[in-house]
């Protein structure tokens, strides 16, 4: 069952989103249902056999961006002298499955992103998953193609939607309006500059000293003895003060005092 895709042997574009177990015994007359969303993965338990839900699903379209806005196409960058951090954001794009102009929210979208730094074209992400819950798609990096000392004159990022059968943009489906920017990746050219604003994370503080949580010795004595550390207990401790006590009477001018 961990392999199971609900495609058709005649027709693989045929899909069964959902697929459903049920669940009963001999004893216990109640049956319970429990609903596999192939799509977004979600799992649900009804008391009704939901035979709606073995209806296939023809998906023939690719994702449609939600806007082709390229003022809400936007990268920044926090610059480091050795290696910068980018941020690329662009609004997301929904799936389509049974009709060319219906989207659905809450189905699997992922992004092919790619950027051209110079000559080298190379991809970011392949297959990079959003929060369905966002409207935008944030994509946040580290690279040391940028940094205070190297700044590229132009940087272009290109995105690409695919959904979860692989169907991926540009839409060549004959439903569709094919000149349709919402169905095409988008691209943009982006002129960053560091300015005078640097990202280089501080150095840690040097330790200060270590601090001393023993309770000092008695200056009334006259040796003074410090005790020993107080995880340092029973037998460790005895011979401890017996060997200081021994130091004290050889040495101390007061042994004659001692009463």
């Amino acid at each position: 069952m961990a392999n199971w895709s609900g495609i058709s042997g005649d027709n693989s574009a045929t899909v069964a989103r959902y697929l459903v177990i049920a669940l009963g015994s001999k004893k216990v007359g109640d049956k319970r249902y429990v609903t596999l969303d192939r799509v977004t993965h979600q799992v649900a338990v009804t008391r009704s056999n939901p035979q709606s839900y073995f209806t296939p699903v023809v998906d023939r379209f690719v994702p449609k961006w939600n806007d082709v806005d390229l003022n809400k196409f936007s990268m920044s960058v926090a610059c480091g002298s050795s290696e910068s951090e980018i941020t690329i954001s662009f609004p997301r794009a929904k799936d389509r499955v049974n009709q060319p102009t219906e989207v659905d929210a809450n189905l699997f979208v992922a992004y092919n992103i790619f950027w051209k730094v110079g000559s080298i074209n190379q991809p970011l992400a392949i297959s990079y998953f959003s929060d369905l819950a966002l409207d935008t798609v944030r994509y946040q990096f580290t690279t040391d193609s940028f940094t205070v000392a190297n700044q590229p004159k132009t940087v272009t990022v290109t995105a690409t939607a695919l959904d979860n059968l692989g169907l991926i943009q540009p839409s060549v489906n004959p439903d569709d309006d094919l000149n349709d920017p919402l169905l095409k990746p988008r691209s943009k050219d982006f002129i960053l500059s560091c300015g005078s604003v640097i990202s280089d994370p501080e150095p840690d503080p040097v330790p200060g000293p270590g601090l001393q949580d023993d309770p000092p010795g008695s200056s009334n004595a006259c040796n003074p003895i410090i005790p020993i550390t107080k995880f340092k207990k029973g037998l460790v401790e005895r011979i401890a003060g017996a060997l200081l006590g021994n130091t004290q009477a050889a040495v101390s001018p007061c042994v004659g005092e001692v009463p």
